[in-house]
């Protein structure tokens, strides 16, 4: 005969494993939970990368360009501001070549465009179509760097940043660039993440520097 009550025990004798082994593996999955470094990771990598575009977003801005080449020895162009700006503005002549023109609408940039000629033949140049391009003017960074020191909460709550954070830029030699730099006294015993990458800045005068811009958060 099958002794019901050997069956009843054996029967609490696995709910209890069962139990014990789930109860095990709840608790490895919580203390993996608090004490996971992948989470960490992706965390303070989502926090440095919130900063990095909240910055980038600060001193960029989208422009309108327009390539010209001149065909001729006497150099002259001509663009209808209507083209690209329907209300006028401004905008920037650069010289990338000898006969290659850069022209940038911007109200950021300088408004300085020598070779501008609105009777200047159509045989002079070659027009190639317009683009949008983003660039990051040196002056803004100036303006960014001013609010930071002068008024730090206000710029973290435009920015809507949480964190603390500091920037700062170096030329490709990793000499400090002071007039576009700012930083804070980092209390002791925080965990500071720093990242850095290389930028094109532009002045307003249409001159450009190759730096490195560095960021550090904590």
């Amino acid at each position: 005969m099958i002794n019901k009550k050997n069956l009843t025990k054996k029967a609490h004798a696995h709910i209890e494993i069962i139990l014990s082994a789930t109860i095990f593996i709840a608790s490895l999955i919580f203390i993996f939970m608090i004490i996971n470094p992948f989470a960490k990771t992706e965390q303070e990598i989502s926090i440095i990368n919130r900063i990095e575009s909240a910055i980038l977003n600060n001193i960029s801005e989208e422009v309108t360009t327009f390539s010209v080449i001149m065909n001729l020895s006497n150099d002259c162009y001509f663009i209808e501001n209507s083209i690209t700006n329907p209300n006028g503005g401004k905008f920037l002549e650069i010289n990338k070549t000898d006969k290659n023109y850069l022209i940038y609408f911007s109200e950021n940039l300088d408004n300085s465009h020598p070779l501008y000629e609105p009777s200047c033949p159509i045989e002079n140049y070659t027009l190639i179509d317009n683009s949008k391009t983003i660039i990051f003017i040196y002056e803004n960074i100036e303006n960014l760097k001013q609010t930071y020191e002068n008024d730090y909460d206000f710029l973290k709550n435009k920015l809507k940043l949480h964190n603390d954070f500091s920037f700062g830029f170096t030329d490709l030699s990793g000499a400090q660039v002071l007039g576009i730099s700012a930083s804070k006294e980092i209390p002791p015993g925080l965990n500071v993440k720093s990242k850095e990458f290389p930028l094109k800045i532009m002045k307003k005068n249409g001159d450009e520097l190759e730096l490195i811009l560095n960021l550090r958060v904590w």
